[in-house]
């Protein structure tokens, strides 16, 4: 400070004269001011070449060095508290802290950086900005490069974090490690939880090894090893890896909902990437990229909960038995096309003890969509498994799956939709469950079907016109089947919040059910599904081969209570005798029943519920039946009217609820019964029918009985049958005795017991009204007849009684024993002297009844009686 104020002094008197030691302390003064501004000048010019040399190594990075703050030189080396560096056009600050830099003094190159702390900062806010930081994430093996590139041999940064830049897996601000030395580059990024490491090294040879690792403690979650190798721009990529299913699922889950029913994951996903890259990694090349899915692959998704309403607890396990290629081509418009192809892949399910085994091709998807909001595809998946088992009470089989889907797909930011196209989407060799065997069913489309997904409010539809489902042979133990259905107009769909809906068309036709011989006769249907408000809304109609309706349905089924109701009539039948008779609705008919004659009407309305105990079914029935006429083997019957009200809970539970009519103008069982007609109530659960009366004509008399009750599970049922008026004279005439000729009334009583073996009858008894009758036996006599019958004979040629009387017993074999007593005279005979007969009679009436000529000509009779 004393120079300094003599200095201002001399200056101020520099035009007085100056003594010569006043002129040496000038001199030393200035030579001081000169080396001061000399090193000053010197220093600048360091500065100045630092921050040179600096911007020459990042230029390539599109970085400039804007601020030194704390800058402490040396003759090989600095020290920097903080420097600022610019990143991109827009200069973005990036800060170093705590930096030291070794370098040569000769050429001012950079030979060793070590930065304490590094907050980078990446561009936001226009359209363009964000193009850049995704550039910007994209950066790391061009950055890694140019580090090798550059003069320098060694980078560490103990704290870097990266602002504006965040992963799904590592939290904000993403803090990483990164050094760099002898051709090596590595970079790990630290979270409480998980680690992510990242390795890069350069080989003499161009190559850069790449290892990659994203662990969770100790256990690996990713794991992928690859090398980039290649000349100019392009560099090509080869790699495997494999990931943790059980470990990415717990980074998964915090972050994205996952299924509810998936609740564990385990093995391992192994892979091989290849493909082709730009440089700086900002877009892929125009070259295409194969992600191969390999056969050491094997997940296990533990699933627990319901899907679907269908309860889920088991493992569901995937494989694949040769790789799966999964190759990805970028185009010139900014679209990428994806394609699937491989030979198979096997998955199997165990789930409450039902299990699935699969093997499948999956050789054919395409897909091709544009980035970000907009997504088409071509969509084509073939799957075929030789065999799928489902465990079970009765065990599900199919084998020979072939499953095959053709679509458009369709993707933008709020909707997703599919075009089917048509063809045939399935086919199977046979279905097996329990004794029910669907042989070579195939379903198809005739024309194509799509589907809507709203993205945003979770609304879809699904359309389709023209589904066809072939059935060519269902096998059951007592029946068999064919059919085709048809789905038209099909229309599905739900909005959020509110029930399903739906609509759609089934038309079945050539429904042929076969039992041994063939009988049952070819039907058609058509049904009309609805679904609204929970409610499933059904009406179907049946018809005949020819066209003719036969039966109708309407009914209503509520999902939210799991029970509803419906209507089932058969359309009024009309048979006559030459066209619609019984057997010509069907194309064989095996039984010896046939109607020729009257109408028949049914109709059920029922009600269902499905409780734990599965489906309980009640309902009430009407049918009713007008003027039938027909056969039964032999016998025959002709004017039958019947109305029969009755209520049901299953068919061992059927009660008439009121008491049912039934009338009958004739029954020819050989012998003709007429003017039948009976008043009965009929409980099956109980097996007990009520006879409240019944009553008919028989050879000019009535038989009657009334308030009867037989129950089938008694050992023997009683059931006495009144005789009333019967006339001899048509008994006999009916017969065909004759030499046999009478009249006379007989009435009685014949207590018939029904049981499980037959009908038999004990001790039943008839006997002629006064004033009795007249028996005439006009038969020759032959040469040496004994004098004994002789007598009989001639006796019985006028025989007028005043007491006949008949006890009878009936056998189980048919048998009818008759032990008959007469009391009378004949006039011309020994002068009309009184004469006792007792007579034994012994026949079978089953042959007796198929011995009548009637009974063999039954359907002739009633053909004829038809025709007047």
């Amino acid at each position: 400070m004393h120079c300094g104020g003599t200095a201002g002094v001399i200056i101020s008197y520099r035009s007085s004269a100056l003594s010569p030691g006043r002129i040496m302390l000038r001199r030393i003064i200035t030579g001081v001011v000169l080396f001061i501004l000399i090193g000053m000048g010197l220093y600048l010019v360091r500065i100045e070449l630092l921050t040179l040399a600096f911007n020459a190594a990042l230029e390539p990075a599109d970085m400039r060095l804007l601020r030194i703050k704390g800058l402490q030189l040396s003759s090989d080396a600095l020290a920097i508290d903080q420097l600022v560096l610019g990143l991109g056009p827009q200069e973005t600050p990036q800060s170093l802290h705590r930096v030291h830099l070794q370098y040569s003094l000769t050429d001012f190159q950079p030979q060793h950086l070590n930065v304490a702390r590094a907050v980078l900062r990446l561009p936001e806010g226009s359209e363009v900005v964000r193009e850049t930081r995704v550039e910007a994430r994209l950066l790391l093996t061009e950055l890694a490069q140019q580090l090798m590139a550059s003069p320098l041999e060694s980078v560490v940064v103990g704290d870097l974090q990266v602002e504006n830049l965040s992963t799904p897996v590592l939290g904000q601000p993403l803090k990483l490690e990164a050094h760099w030395q002898a051709q090596q580059f590595s970079l790990r990024a630290l979270d409480p939880d998980r680690q992510l490491y990242l390795q890069l090294e350069q080989k003499p040879s161009d190559q850069l090894l790449l290892i990659a690792r994203l662990s969770d403690g100790d256990e690996a979650i990713i794991e992928f090893n690859a090398s980039l190798s290649g000349q100019g721009d392009k560099r090509k990529l080869q790699g495997a890896g494999l990931v943790d299913s059980g470990e990415l699922l717990s980074v998964v889950a915090p972050l994205m909902d996952l299924p509810e029913n998936i609740t564990a994951a385990t093995g391992n996903l192994v892979f091989e990437l290849s493909g082709t890259l730009d440089n700086d990694l900002s877009l892929l090349a125009q070259q295409h990229w194969t992600l191969l899915l390999m056969p050491q692959t094997a997940l296990n998704l533990e699933l627990v909960g319901a899907l679907d309403q269908v309860a889920l607890e088991g493992v569901l396990r995937l494989s694949f038995p040769h790789p799966l290629a999964i190759t990805a081509r970028p185009q010139k418009d900014g679209q990428l096309q994806l394609e699937v192809q491989g030979e198979g892949m096997a998955l199997y399910l165990n789930e409450s003890g039902y299990e699935l085994d699969a093997r499948g091709d999956l050789s054919a998807i395409q897909c091709e969509y544009a980035q970000r909001v907009f997504c088409q595809a071509d969509l084509a998946v073939e799957l075929k498994a030789p065999l799928i088992r489902i465990e079970g009470v009765e065990p599900t089989t199919l084998t020979g799956l072939d499953l095959r889907l053709s679509s458009q797909l369709t993707l933008s930011q709020s909707n997703l939709s599919a075009t089917l196209i048509p063809g045939k989407l399935l086919g199977l060799e046979s279905l097996v469950q329990g004794g029910i065997a669907v042989n070579q069913p195939v379903f198809g489309l005739d024309t194509a079907a799509s589907f809507e997904y709203a993205l945003q409010s979770g609304q879809w539809k699904l359309q389709g016109d023209q589904m066809q489902l072939l059935l060519p042979r269902v096998e059951m133990p007592d029946l068999n089947m064919a059919t085709r259905f048809t789905l038209s107009s099909l229309e599905i769909g739900q909005n959020v919040g509110k029930p399903m809906r739906g609509q759609v068309h089934l038309h079945t036709d050539g429904i042929n059910l076969q039992q041994p011989g063939s009988w049952l006769p070819v039907l058609a249907a058509d049904a009309d599904i609805t679904l609204a408000q929970q409610a499933l809304n059904i009406e179907a109609l049946v018809f005949s081969d020819e066209q003719k309706r036969l039966l109708s349905f309407f009914g209503t089924h509520q999902l939210h209570s799991a029970s509803g109701s419906g209507q089932l009539r058969a359309d009024p039948i009309n048979f006559d005798p030459d066209a619609n008779r019984l057997s010509r609705f069907f194309s064989y008919w095996p039984f010896e029943l046939d109607i020729y004659q009257g109408k028949l009407m049914l109709a059920v309305d029922a009600q269902w519920h499905q409780g734990g105990g599965g489906v309980e079914l009640k309902g009430r029935m009407s049918q009713q039946f007008e003027g039938l006429a027909g056969v039964y083997e032999d016998v025959g019957f002709i004017g039958l009217d019947a109305q029969i009200e009755a209520e049901f809970s299953s068919p061992a539970h059927f009660l008439t609820t009121q008491t049912a009519s039934l009338s009958l103008e004739s029954l020819d069982v050989g012998v003709p019964i007429e003017s039948i007609n009976a008043r009965f109530n009929l409980n099956v659960a109980d097996q007990q029918l009520s006879l409240e009366k019944v009553e008919a004509a028989l050879f000019g008399g009535r038989l009657w009985t009334q308030n009867v009750v037989y129950k089938a599970d008694r050992e023997h049922n009683r059931i006495d049958v009144g005789v009333d008026g019967m006339q001899l004279e048509e008994l006999l005439r009916l017969a065909g005795y004759d030499a046999v000729a009478g009249n006379g009334i007989v009435s009685g009583l014949l207590p018939l017991d029904i049981s499980a073996t037959g009908v038999v009858m004990e001790r039943g008894m008839l006997a002629a009204k006064a004033p009795g009758g007249v028996f005439r036996y006009s038969a020759a006599l032959d040469a040496g007849t004994n004098p004994a019958m002789e007598q009989v004979i001639d006796a019985l040629s006028n025989y007028h009684y005043n007491i006949f009387q008949v006890e009878a017993d009936y056998r189980e074999n048919g048998d009818l024993l008759l032990e008959m007593l007469l009391r009378g005279s004949n006039p011309d005979y020994e002068q009309g002297r009184s004469i006792h007969l007792n007579l034994n009679v012994t026949d079978n009436i089953p042959m007796l009844l198929k011995s009548l000529q009637s009974g063999r000509v039954i359907a002739d009779r009633i053909g004829k009686k038809l025709g007047q």
